[in-house]
């Protein structure tokens, strides 16, 4: 815990999150295979409006689909279940792990019916 002389020599910037288009165009530079970027998007932008919701407390970095997609084309695995785990593991509170996960099926079932 800093001390309030400490914090006043800080300032606090609000950056907006890394959604939609911008979100797309990031994985794109960075190599992301076309076909993962529809399932990174759609997850991350649903795991931001259940966290800005309140639902959740977990807050997803775009850097666990860049990490998944190339974790998943190492180990020819899913990469839908990479990401899963990978977001998953981070999570130590059982709780807030459950809630995350039941958006994610949540997530992969509506897509897969899309």
């Amino acid at each position: 815990m800093m001390t309030e002389a400490l914090r006043d020599r800080f300032w606090s910037i609000n950056v907006a999150p890394l959604l939609g288009e911008g979100l797309v165009a990031m994985l794109k530079a960075h190599g992301v295979k076309k076909a993962y970027i529809p399932d990174a998007v759609e997850l991350i932008e649903r795991l931001y409006e259940a966290w800005q919701g309140n639902r959740i407390s977990y807050q997803i970095s775009p850097r666990r689909a860049l990490a998944s997609a190339r974790m998943a084309d190492l180990t020819k695995t899913d990469f839908r279940d990479v990401l899963t785990r990978s977001i998953l593991t981070k999570i130590d509170i059982q709780h807030e792990r459950n809630a995350v996960d039941a958006v994610i099926k949540t997530v992969w079932r509506v897509r897969d019916f899309s």
